[in-house]
């Protein structure tokens, strides 16, 4: 929430998508709220929603969950280019969220982890 409000008062119109769990923030008076069902079952009305703010014009992107940050991952290829994003097929967001492949990723860099 701190950043939609920190964009709202700097002009930037927000939209938040969110899960029926967090539907609360969906309420927020500094944003365009959007609930959706949970991915991946509700994957089709996420892109759909996605197209409609491209046609809006240019965006940026922030995930604020390991699912959203999955999803942008794995359908960057199916969002607008306009609507930009840290995330892409081709980052290490999965391998640096996954533990297993972290550690053995600070293992080739010689680097200590818990």
């Amino acid at each position: 929430m701190p950043i939609v409000r920190t964009l709202h008062r700097r002009g930037v119109p927000v939209s938040v998508l969110v899960t029926p769990e967090h539907s609360w923030v969906a309420r927020s008076r500094w944003s365009d709220g959007h609930v959706v069902p949970l991915l991946p079952q509700g994957l089709e009305r996420w892109l759909a929603l996605l197209d409609d703010f491209a046609r809006a014009g240019d965006g940026v992107l922030i995930s604020g969950s390991d699912r959203a940050t999955e999803f942008l991952v794995r359908e960057r290829s199916r969002i607008p280019r306009n609507l930009s994003s840290f995330e892409s097929a081709d980052s290490a967001h999965l391998k640096l969220m996954d533990k297993a492949s972290l550690y053995a990723l600070a293992e080739q860099a010689g680097i200590r982890y818990p």
